[in-house]
């Protein structure tokens, strides 16, 4: 009876624990996959990335020796791929888009876009902006507000270093 009792145990625990590690298999293989394409990207450029970092369907990376960017950002399946020269930078900085809800009891403040904006040396070129993350495509923020203050932080050092 005691052995009958923990198989069944044994069993009902597998099958509850399975999807947990089939989620957290599939988000491993989609983050090699991510890094694997950025590395990539900066191989074509003959770019080495010393720091990067991802945040659920995006990827920030930095090579310091050649003061190059890279960001990549999928939406649907389509990856948006920018190579930033940040010798051709003048500054960077976050651009938050947000409104405010006032009900009886509380004011509430709503993120709908966070964009990292690098500012061009020459003025005739446009500004560079890299969306971290838009209410319209994305569901929830999920870290992108300090990925964005972070990286904002780093691109900055980059600058001053250069």
């Amino acid at each position: 009876m005691d052995i009958g009792t923990t198989i069944i145990g044994v069993v009902l625990a597998a099958i509850c624990l399975l999807p947990f590690f089939l989620i957290s298999r599939g988000r491993k293989k989609r983050e090699e996959k991510t890094i694997k394409s950025l590395m990539d990207i900066a191989k074509q450029q003959d770019c080495q990335i010393n720091q990067y970092e991802l945040c659920n369907n995006l990827i920030i990376g930095m090579d310091k020796n050649k003061n190059v960017l890279l960001f990549k950002k999928d939406y649907d399946d389509i990856p948006r791929e920018q190579l930033i020269y940040l010798s051709e930078i003048q500054s960077c900085k976050v651009v938050e888009i947000s409104r405010t809800i006032k009900n009886k009891s509380a004011t509430i403040k709503l993120i709908d876009r966070l964009e990292l904006m690098l500012i061009p040396n020459n003025k005739s070129k446009p500004e560079i902006k890299l969306e971290f993350f838009n209410v319209e495509k994305d569901f929830q923020l999920n870290g992108q507000l300090q990925l964005i203050n972070k990286w904002s932080k780093e691109i900055k050092d980059q600058l001053k270093s250069n």
